[in-house]
């Protein structure tokens, strides 16, 4: 299985010719690339368990007042 997975890398970098750095550069890159596009639904999770937590307790309220939410109301179970 070792040498089968060789095998698969020299074939890659053999298409690659002498651009073996930027074939590695752009597997990094898309590594990172999944990463962030992970963020936006991460965010979703946290609001969705602020409201949860904040439906279950009773608190759920539109601070129109204030230019800064407040941070430690919604600290639920989902943290």
């Amino acid at each position: 299985m070792q040498k089968e997975k060789s095998d698969e890398l020299s074939k890659m970098f053999s298409y690659a010719g002498n651009y073996h750095k930027l074939t590695i550069l752009g597997c990094i890159f898309a590594g990172i690339s999944t990463i962030f596009s992970m963020l936006p639904f991460v965010c979703i999770w946290f609001v969705i368990c602020n409201l949860i937590h904040g439906l279950s307790q009773g608190d759920v309220t539109l601070e129109t007042g204030s230019s800064r939410p407040d941070r430690s109301a919604g600290r639920g179970s989902c943290r």
